[in-house]
């Protein structure tokens, strides 16, 4: 295994690649050093995480199958909801 922080020569790594039948010849570059710091939290600390939410629409699919057709209005007495007179407030 050779690692460097740089970016291997073409040269380097035309001969890791004409070697492969005789050794087994691993080249890491500054790129894909960083990469595996990264994943396994080697030599780095997480300063900021961002949390980023979606809509679950699943969610709301299954709820609105478990709810009843107007549930809103079941509850409600038409008649008296009919007769109810609007208020307007002066704030």
């Amino acid at each position: 295994i050779f690692i460097t922080t740089s970016k291997f020569a073409t040269t380097a790594e035309d001969y890791a690649i004409s070697q492969k039948d005789k050794y087994d010849i691993r080249l890491i570059d500054g790129v894909e050093l960083v990469e595996f710091m990264v994943e396994y939290g080697l030599g780095v600390q997480t300063l900021i995480q961002y949390e980023i939410n979606t809509i679950d629409t699943e969610y709301f699919s299954v709820q609105r199958k478990n709810m009843k057709e107007n549930t809103l209005f079941d509850n409600i007495d038409t008649q008296k909801a009919a007769n109810t007179k609007i208020r307007k407030y002066k704030i």
